[in-house]
């Protein structure tokens, strides 16, 4: 009997973790560059230094990539030999596309430019494509996934002046860089964001530019889907956060009464779940507000699953969806991000930050101490 319920526990520990295992795929990625990102500020933002991050937008950059331009690059860059560029060249040349419009078809148009989207391969040929950009950029630190690019450079808040002509330089180098490359930058929808502890009066800042265009200097944005403002809070985040899961729960509200609970526990580890779990290796260490806001949040998940009433208490059913409460499950899902950027070491940019105690009786990690926790 002790052993059954043994096993019986075991088995409910491991469906909950690949559970929470199903969601580490190409979210976990895009979270992890706006983690190094925001590690590396959070660093100077300690030593009361100003930093300038800007982000940069390229318009249709994945329907731009020229393919003999690619091709080129794979042979030189990447040491493709001759049979591989052939089979590159015969996935990529070769495609035509017509337009529909009101039932009559347009001739067929030849591509030359483009990789295709929806595929595997295609984001991979387009990471090759751009990757010599970071060759260019000689005064910032810069970051990429996929075609959005950060830059960021930081100084002490009197050389401001310098901190802008060395982002200058490397802006100007860039959009070289993308014209030999027939790419364009849109600088409608790039922008400029200083962070640090006090508010910056950006009245007196030097004109940021590239191209000849002027670059909107802004105190929030939205970098890969995380919301970054000046004091560096998490507060903007989580207020988007439950801004969507309140409009999912809106739309699902329409057909709860015909849905069955299982199907609705199903819906709202689909489709609410991962609007928690996305960076929250980011923002994981909540200040209590926060924390709150959350799990007011989640308990409107609860009800719509369960029908509870408004008033009703939902303790009892929160577990019943994910086993545990939502502190609980960030703290997993951290031990699991952890666990695989140990035992993996991808990201690397990521594993190369980590530090781990030199004694022979245990490979303990150091953690780092910040002054300053994103989650004021």
């Amino acid at each position: 009997m002790i052993m059954a319920e043994q096993i019986q526990a075991h088995m409910k520990t491991k469906n909950l973790l690949s559970e929470f295992q199903s969601g580490f795929r190409s979210e976990h990625s895009c979270s992890s560059a706006v983690m190094k990102i925001v590690d590396d500020i959070r660093e100077c933002f300690d030593d009361s230094l100003i930093t300038l991050l800007c982000l940069l937008d390229f318009s249709k950059a994945i329907d731009r990539v020229v393919y003999c331009l690619l091709i080129r690059k794979l042979g030189q860059n990447f040491g493709f030999n001759s049979f591989a560029l052939k089979l590159i060249a015969s996935y990529l040349c070769g495609r035509a596309q017509r337009v529909k419009v009101n039932g009559i078809f347009s001739s067929y148009r030849h591509l030359k430019c483009g990789v295709p989207q929806g595929s595997v391969l295609g984001p991979i040929l387009f990471t090759m494509f751009i990757n010599d950009i970071f060759e260019v950029v000689e005064n910032c630190s810069i970051h990429a996934y996929a075609d959005d690019v950060q830059l960021y450079i930081s100084r002490r808040v009197g050389l401001v002046e310098d901190l802008v002509v060395r982002l200058n330089e490397d802006l100007n180098r860039i959009h070289e860089w993308a014209k030999l490359n027939h790419l364009s930058l849109n600088p409608v929808k790039s922008c400029v964001l200083p962070i640090a502890k006090e508010r910056v009066d950006t009245s007196t800042f030097p004109s940021i530019s590239i191209g000849g265009s002027d670059l909107q200097i802004v105190f929030k944005a939205v970098n890969l889907g995380f919301t970054i403002i000046s004091s560096l809070s998490c507060a903007d985040h989580i207020n988007m956060v439950i801004q969507k899961i309140y409009f999912t729960l809106r739309n699902l509200r329409r057909s709860a009464e015909s849905t069955p609970i299982e199907t609705k526990i199903h819906m709202v580890k689909q489709l609410i779940m991962p609007i928690i779990s996305y960076a929250e290796t980011v923002y994981s260490c909540l200040d209590s507000a926060s924390l709150h806001k959350l799990q007011v949040a989640f308990n409107f998940a609860t009800r719509y699953v369960f029908n509870i009433r408004k008033f009703d208490h939902v303790s009892e059913w929160r577990r019943k969806i994910l086993g545990c409460t939502i502190e609980s499950f960030l703290c997993i899902r951290n031990c699991i991000f952890l666990h695989k950027l140990i035992h993996t070491q991808t990201p690397r940019y990521l594993f190369d930050k980590m530090q781990f105690s030199r004694s022979e009786r245990s490979t303990n990690l150091i953690l780092p101490k910040f002054k300053y926790s994103c989650s004021e």
